[in-house]
């Protein structure tokens, strides 16, 4: 699929998720490639064909109830969410629930164990082609394939519940620091302060603005170190999405 073609129709997506948000007076910030994108290139990263965002539990939870019944615009995924248009699957936007984490290391572990564990219990079997598990240790993967299998006996619906129910209510500690519950493996392993979420405002991206956090800085900082202003080329998710595109929705 031609990538300027893909970066325009995200782009009138994300302008519509945005009204949704202010609307609904929903905070949402920018998240990943998408947030490096508006702080360095004002727009997309050249490459880049997907959108990504990231909110409180409570900013979702007020999203999720603001599209139900809505007859343009939805929220799909099991685990992961995306923003679509209905009857539309070549096109969302990535939104990342941030949930409370303890500050102490082996709570945090725990928690991160668990949500990782039902992550791939929630697997189908095209999602859980896309997952590359030869980059983990012996004992991960074999902890991993175990959790797919036993997750295929599980319903649905206690496998979704539960995860929920971990992330936001187990190992919270004093609510100080957050982690991105349903991200992939790498992305849940990042632990930040809840005050980088405490404030948002508006930049510049291509012809229009949307929301960042006040400590966008920061959060770069965490996600791509000291350099994030120097390009560097990563297109590693085209493939998969590229593939989901054509698959539909996939359980990722």
């Amino acid at each position: 699929m031609d990538l300027k073609t893909t970066q325009k129709q995200l782009l009138s997506l994300m302008v519509a998720f945005d009204g949704v948000c202010r609307e609904q007076d929903v905070s949402y910030t920018l998240h990943g490639g998408t947030l490096l994108g508006a702080v360095r290139e004002k727009g997309f990263i050249p490459w880049d064909d997907d959108m990504d965002v990231a909110m409180t539990r409570a900013e979702y939870e007020k999203l999720e109830n603001a599209l139900l019944g809505n007859p343009s615009y939805c929220i799909v995924g099991n685990i992961k969410k995306q923003f679509r248009q209905i009857g539309e699957n070549n096109y969302w936007i990535d939104i990342f629930i941030c949930d409370y984490i303890s500050s102490k290391r082996l709570a945090q572990k725990l928690k991160q164990l668990l949500l990782t564990i039902l992550d791939v219990m929630n697997r189908d079997k095209n999602s859980i082609q896309l997952s590359d598990f030869s980059k983990y240790s012996i004992s991960k993967q074999i902890i991993f394939k175990m959790a797919y299998y036993c997750g295929k006996v599980l319903p649905l619906r206690s496998k979704v519940w539960l995860y929920q129910k971990i992330s936001r209510d187990i190992c919270t500690g004093d609510k100080s620091v957050y982690i991105r519950s349903n991200d992939q493996y790498k992305g849940r392993q990042k632990v930040f302060p809840a005050q980088w979420l405490d404030g948002y405002q508006y930049i510049p991206f291509a012809e229009t603005e949307f929301a960042v956090s006040s400590h966008n800085h920061e959060l770069l900082v965490s996600f791509y170190g000291e350099n994030y202003m120097t390009p560097i080329k990563d297109d590693r998710n085209a493939v998969v999405h590229n593939i989901v595109r054509a698959e539909g929705n996939i359980n990722l």
